[in-house]
């Protein structure tokens, strides 16, 4: 016999986040912050300080943000 097709639920939409203002926190702590807020992080050291998107942006979680280090 042909087991019946199962169907799973889809997964509630994801809640969007303002990705979170990181300036003048250390790095540890800008981190820590965007990554509370469910974000991946990505450091970029050849820009000035600041988040890709900005501060304030909404965006779901597990988003790329890259956090600018000041040189």
């Amino acid at each position: 016999a042909i087991a019946p097709e199962r169907r799973v639920a889809p997964a509630p939409p994801a809640t969007a986040h303002a990705v979170p203002h990181v300036s003048g926190m250390s790095m540890r702590a800008a981190l820590l912050a965007l990554h509370e807020h469910g974000f991946r992080v990505v450091i970029d050291s050849l820009a000035g300080g600041g988040t890709s998107p900005a501060a304030g942006t909404s965006v779901v979680p597990g988003t790329i943000v890259r956090l600018h280090r000041s040189p």
